[in-house]
């Protein structure tokens, strides 16, 4: 009965209700819905283009992100609508969606939206094709979810200060060396004379 409600509250973007309803750890959000060509409610919040409820079902790992229904996916249904701002939080999410699987007729994500005439989705699904990083970090700047950008600058300000601190420390060693060996020439000679 709760997981009709889900799946309902989901179709209809009663975000409200998709709240309350996701606090039951026993709910199963991956309900297919039988009526509906088993579609899940993340499946229908996708295909309806309701990105408040698909931002907040992403951040459960409970949901079944890639799940299809006939070979479709949540992904092939927000490409195949046009409901680009869905497509960009898809790509920008940590979430693994597989945007190059296949429907049962052997059509992408990318060949629905070329289907439909989705100029905007294709450029962006060909463009995370090439870089993801640079794609993702450019939808977090447009979404302003700059928190996990500024925390992969930091360590890498880090990564970038250590080796730093470690090349100094190892020139600095390199110059001692270098003085002893200057100021210490006759010791180092007939060290190595008598070694021979």
């Amino acid at each position: 009965m709760e997981q009709q409600q889900l799946w309902d509250a989901c179709s209809d973007g009663n975000i409200e209700e998709v709240i309350k309803l996701l606090q039951n750890s026993q709910i199963n959000i991956n309900w297919q819905n039988q009526n509906y060509f088993g579609r899940t409610p993340f499946y229908i919040a996708c295909q309806n283009g309701h990105i408040e409820i698909v931002k907040l079902l992403l951040s459960d790992n409970r949901i079944d992100i890639n799940k299809t229904n006939d070979g479709y996916t949540p992904f092939h249904m927000a490409c195949l609508n046009g409901k680009t701002k869905v497509v960009k939080y898809l790509l920008e999410s940590e979430r693994e969606i597989d945007i190059n699987k296949k429907d049962n007729d052997g059509k992408s994500g990318l060949d629905y939206a070329k289907q439909k005439g989705n100029t905007d989705i294709v450029k962006l699904i060909e463009s995370f094709q090439k870089n993801p990083s640079e794609t993702r970090a450019q939808l977090r700047r447009e979404f302003g979810n700059f928190f996990h950008d500024s925390l992969y600058f930091c360590f890498n300000l880090i990564k970038i200060f250590v080796n730093f601190l470690y090349f100094l420390l190892f020139f600095h060693f390199k110059i001692k060396i270098t003085k002893f060996l200057f100021f210490h020439w006759k010791f180092v000679y007939y060290f190595f004379f008598f070694l021979n």
